[in-house]
């Protein structure tokens, strides 16, 4: 079980979090807590009420004025057919793989492109239209670089898509270098990511209004450690080769 969840600074501009009382708002970050224990879901009312060292009563009745807030949702499965859980909680809080886990894939994907040596072009019938002029070769599919988060990067593609800014391949080598970039300088490409999606900008900068450039969010939002920076540095070292 993960010992920490996400908790998103929009809050601070969310009317129905801001309107909430201070027993309720702290109602429901108790809540949130109890969530993380239980999968995102929130377990029967008599373990709500004790864990929240609340009567039966206040339980039900602080649960009743969440779901009104909108911050509670009743869904569908689990014992009695439904179940109650934090809003958008699974597309929130969703889980992604450590740093280490990534860096440890780069390197075994390293490792391979170092042992596989490039085949030699030949020259077939395929290769030539009737005219005798050779036919393009089809481009090679994009492949996200496993030192970039899938999903903050899913989201950020989608984002610019209903912006009309189509993603070419050049476009994504210009923004997956600048998060790299940006990741030396300890802003976490997940998080960078998260903030150009939430805010509809087609490009990616430093993170704002954070402390080292270091914050729990997605992605790669905790503090990504000397192999992760080591390994960006070494990506960025060979692009800098390579031109």
């Amino acid at each position: 079980m993960s010992p920490w969840f996400r908790m998103y600074a929009e809050i601070l501009d969310d009317p129905k979090v801001q309107r909430l009382s201070g027993d309720d708002f702290k109602g429901w970050v108790n809540l949130l807590c109890l969530a993380l224990r239980n999968d995102g879901r929130l377990p029967a009312m008599e373990d709500v009420s004790f864990s929240l060292r609340r009567s039966l009563d206040d339980a039900v009745t602080l649960l009743e004025r969440l779901r009104d807030a909108g911050l509670i949702d009743r869904l569908s499965g689990g014992a009695d057919g439904s179940h109650d859980a934090p809003h958008s909680w699974r597309k929130r809080q969703y889980k992604s793989d450590t740093s280490t886990d990534r860096v440890k894939r780069f390197r075994e994907r390293s490792e391979t492109v170092k042992e596989t040596p490039p085949e030699a072009d030949t020259e077939s019938d395929t290769d030539t239209e009737n005219n005798g002029a050779k036919a393009p070769k089809p481009r090679a599919a994009f492949v996200l670089p496993d030192d970039i988060p899938a999903e903050p990067w899913s989201g950020f593609e989608e984002m610019r898509k209903k912006k009309r800014a189509a993603m070419t391949d050049r476009a994504r080598g210009g923004v997956i270098k600048k998060l790299r970039e940006l990741a030396l300088s300890g802003h976490p490409p997940g998080d960078v990511l998260d903030q150009s999606t939430l805010n509809s900008w087609t490009d990616v900068y430093a993170l704002k209004g954070t402390a080292n450039g270091f914050r729990n969010g997605r992605g790669n939002g905790h503090r990504q450690g000397d192999g992760f920076l080591a390994a960006t540095r070494e990506i960025l070292g060979r692009e800098a080769a390579d031109n």
